[in-house]
């Protein structure tokens, strides 16, 4: 009799499941299929892009802190890159000696395709983000096409093992706080807390959004007397749950947590990186930037009706704030907008005002444009019911430009500039930095041992090109790299 009922126990539940399973398809087919097809884009092409510039530091950074976790190696402390991230590394690192993978070209092949993955993977929830928002299948299909096929970020997400991985929590954490805040369960407390929690240890400023989240909460409990006791539970168990994933992904916090992690947010926000840069035509360097650096970028490297409509997203949200602050704050999905337009603007301001060092256009920023784009389907949305067909129209040809660029240009899609800066013969070669992370090196090399298919081939460089040059020698097949000297 008791193994009956466990088996109609888990016949209803695999029911229940399943039905699950069907809804969330059913709910969600439009996002899904594009989500599909930009894997299997993915799969097909991943091999095309060159190393980039900081991924052999990337992938060190994994391999010193594993050796921490599992043998004790003590030079994770001796690090230079101690107080980075290695939330995203580490796991990398660890597959890779899970797979036994010791061929350097394979490693990198690996990480390139398991990044782009993440990437996707986590892009996909702003679809039924916005759907839950607004009710609409053309706006998350909106979003979710001009988050994933946003042409630098697109290529970076192959490549950048710090940046696009930050971004990419983005979308996670703002759905499962849209879902956490109207449902008020426990677990789903906990989960968002683990959630801005592994963001942080990617970048340390996944504190940021931990931080307005926990603002929220707080309003909650000054708010509503009825439910106080109840929203101290939940603050508690958010709290404990960010803390106990930062900890768990971050051993160099181990030791000193507090110490560290202010030595931390201090290299973060004064980084003594000095790079040579080509701004407006003119040389200057990373520690000298006019204030307007990551606006300018910012407005030249994204499509422009995207721009428009997230600035006029902006406004719309910030006279409706003024108008009505409390309808805003309290718990209802128009709070979510909040917490967009400060992930936003925060870091913008922060950089500008605390001259934080910062270089290679905004993509030590990127992770604001999830934000943005929400805040650009908002005015979407405003507009829809009444333009229906013109928005469907305009979108429509923005994204065929993209595509067409994508294509013709793959897979340097990282060199993109929008129809605000002049495009006529080399202007921009002469007045902005291009392809700063080198994986057209990749393009390069491939191309001399074709044109030369037999014998030695000896590449002379200066000192700057050293490391994308080395490590995209290691993208070639093992018979070319023995040619190549």
């Amino acid at each position: 009799m008791t193994q009956v009922i466990y088996n109609d126990k888990g016949a209803a539940i695999n029911i229940h499941f399943m039905l699950l399973i069907t809804k969330f398809f059913k709910t969600y087919y439009p996002g899904l299929i594009i989500y599909f097809i930009a894997l299997l884009i993915g799969f097909l092409t991943y091999r095309d892009y060159g190393f980039g510039w900081d991924e052999y530091a990337q992938r060190e950074t994994g391999a010193i802190n594993l050796n921490y976790v599992i043998h004790g190696n003590q030079q994770l402390f001796q690090h230079r890159d101690r107080t980075y991230g290695p939330g995203f590394e580490m796991p990398l690192v660890f597959i890779e000696r899970v797979l036994r993978i010791e061929n350097a070209r394979q490693i990198y092949l690996l990480r390139h395709i398991l990044a782009h993955i993440f990437f996707l993977t986590c892009s996909f929830f702003i679809y039924p983000l916005i759907f839950r928002l607004f009710k609409n299948h053309f706006l998350a299909s909106v979003g979710l096409l001009a988050l994933i096929f946003a042409p630098r970020m697109y290529a970076h997400s192959y490549f950048n093992t710090k940046d696009i991985p930050f971004l990419s929590m983005f979308p996670i954490i703002f759905y499962v706080t849209d879902v956490t805040f109207e449902k008020r369960k426990k677990g789903l407390f906990l989960l968002l807390g683990s959630c801005c929690g592994y963001a942080t240890t990617i970048r340390i400023l996944g504190i940021m959004p931990a931080f307005f989240i926990l603002s929220f909460i707080v309003f909650d409990f000054l708010s509503d007397k009825t439910r106080r006791k109840e929203t101290l539970i939940l603050a508690a168990l958010y709290s404990v749950s960010f803390f106990v994933t930062v900890l768990s992904f971050c051993p160099y916090l181990w030791s000193a947590p507090i110490g560290h992690f202010k030595e931390s947010l201090n290299m973060m926000s004064h980084f003594p990186c000095i790079v040579p840069l080509v701004l407006n035509g003119h040389i200057t360097n990373s520690v000298s930037l006019p204030w307007y650096y990551i606006p300018l970028w910012f407005l030249i490297t994204n499509p422009v009706l995207l721009l428009l409509s997230g600035i006029c997203g902006i406004l719309l949200l910030g006279v409706s704030f003024i108008k009505a602050p409390l309808k805003w704050l309290k718990n209802t999905p128009d709070r979510n907008f909040v917490l967009y337009f400060l992930c936003f603007l925060s870091p913008i301001a922060i950089v500008i005002f605390s001259h934080s060092v910062v270089y290679d256009d905004w993509r030590h920023l990127y992770f604001i444009y999830p934000s943005f784009l929400l805040m650009a389907i908002y005015c979407a949305h405003r507009l829809y019911s009444r333009y229906k067909y013109i928005i469907i129209t305009l979108f429509a040809v923005q994204f065929t430009m993209i595509g067409y660029f994508m294509i013709k240009y793959h897979p340097f899609q990282e060199v993109y500039f929008n129809e605000l800066v002049s495009h006529k013969s080399e202007y921009l070669r002469e007045h902005f930095d291009l392809d700063y992370h080198g994986p057209s090196f990749k393009q390069a090399l491939d191309f001399l041992v074709k044109e030369h298919p037999e014998g030695i081939i000896k590449i002379g460089c200066d000192t700057i090109c050293q490391y994308p040059l080395t490590h995209n020698f290691l993208m070639l097949s093992d018979k070319d790299q023995k040619r190549v000297k």
